[in-house]
């Protein structure tokens, strides 16, 4: 009994599977054909396109990591001068009264990103929805007018929607 309401269900199934390669839409076209399960030319030039971006990339982080590989002990030329504060200045383009200083970039030690204290970090206070809602309300007594005019002014156009109702049947 299973095994025929098995055979029954495949049989209806690839009917109607079938079914869609012979009913047509009202256009003329069957609702399947064999040419939507194959790849048409523009998804294969595509795929060619993205395998030749992958191979541009490929080639472009192979470049950057050549040029992060550089030779150490690199140097850097830097000018300084102090103004009349006392406050140094740096460039790399001289300026008149500066001196020409030499880094020696590998022995530059950069710090990690310091995060501040959970006391002067920015803690999000809960919205207080009172004091929010009342910067709207500039006088309680302009807002019950308001409101009033409002319920007046609903009242007149469901007035007049019956009115058009009565007047149409």
């Amino acid at each position: 009994m299973l095994n025929r309401l098995v055979y029954f269900i495949v049989m209806i199934s690839l009917l109607a599977a079938s079914g869609l390669f012979i009913i047509k839409q009202p256009n003329g076209e069957p609702w399947l054909s064999w040419s939507d399960f194959t790849p048409d030319k523009e998804t294969l030039a595509n795929n060619r396109l993205f395998n030749k971006a992958e191979q541009l990339t490929d080639t472009a982080l192979t470049h950057v990591e050549s040029l992060v590989a550089a030779p150490k002990g690199k140097t850097q030329h830097v000018y300084r001068w102090q103004d009349g504060q006392g406050q140094w200045h740096y460039s790399d383009k001289p300026h008149s009264n500066s001196e020409l200083v030499t880094y020696d970039s590998d022995a530059i030690t950069r710090l990690p990103k310091l995060e501040p204290p959970m006391s002067q970090q920015h803690v999000e206070k809960p919205h207080d929805l009172v004091n929010e809602n009342r910067a709207f309300i500039t006088s309680p007594s302009q807002a019950l007018h308001d409101a009033k005019q409002v319920q007046q002014l609903m009242d007149r156009r469901q007035l007049q929607l019956e009115q058009k109702i009565k007047q149409s049947q």
